[in-house]
């Protein structure tokens, strides 16, 4: 929702400008929940979920690589691969509902940032995902991409602050659960 963020880590004051469908969508789905909030009884609280993995997540970023990596073929990169994320492991997404459900009732109508507030540059991840497959992979670089954000990381103060949410698991711990799935999955469709 917030685009090319004004500053980093994010806040959730910072005016919401997406820059693609997606984020679209997400910022409808906040207008909508703020709607309802005001004209009903309808409690909504919005969670602005960063860069979500871990296992069962097919078709996102780490099993995508990880699976070109298994299979020996290489990786193409947006630019040069120095793009940052904040990536935060589905268990910490869950306890940030469960905090979330289990808020007074004066949080209710609020937005609140779920990541780590930790950056990840792609590269390293590639490099951790390349190392713990023990793969060898090469890895190419295309051109940038048009709208792509650069650099974009979760300000999660306000969700501790409030809801008493923090993110627990680290991403290299994250990251192994994910990669030993993946590795699982595959195993047992070759089998």
């Amino acid at each position: 929702v917030y685009g090319n963020p004004s500053t980093n880590p994010v806040p959730e004051s910072e005016p919401t400008k997406p820059n693609s469908p997606y984020g679209f969508t997400k910022v409808a789905g906040e207008y909508y929940a703020d709607y309802y909030h005001s004209v009903s009884d309808l409690n909504t609280m919005c969670l602005r979920i960063f860069n979500a993995y871990g296992p069962r997540m097919q078709n996102r970023v780490i099993s995508i690589f990880a699976n070109l990596m298994l299979g020996k073929k290489p990786i193409t990169v947006n630019g040069k691969g120095e793009q940052e994320r904040d990536f935060v492991y589905v268990d910490d997404i869950a306890a940030a509902f469960i905090k979330g459900f289990q808020a007074p009732v004066d949080k209710y109508g609020k937005i609140y940032n779920v990541g780590t507030g930790q950056g990840l540059v792609l590269n390293t991840m590639i490099e951790q995902i390349n190392d713990y497959l023990e793969a060898n992979a090469r890895v190419n670089h295309g051109p940038n991409v048009s709208n792509e954000i650069y650099q974009l990381l979760a300000d999660t103060s306000l969700a501790e602050k409030e809801l008493g949410f923090t993110s627990k698991v680290g991403f290299e711990e994250g990251l192994a659960k994910t990669l030993d799935f993946v590795l699982e999955q595959r195993k047992e469709s070759l089998a």
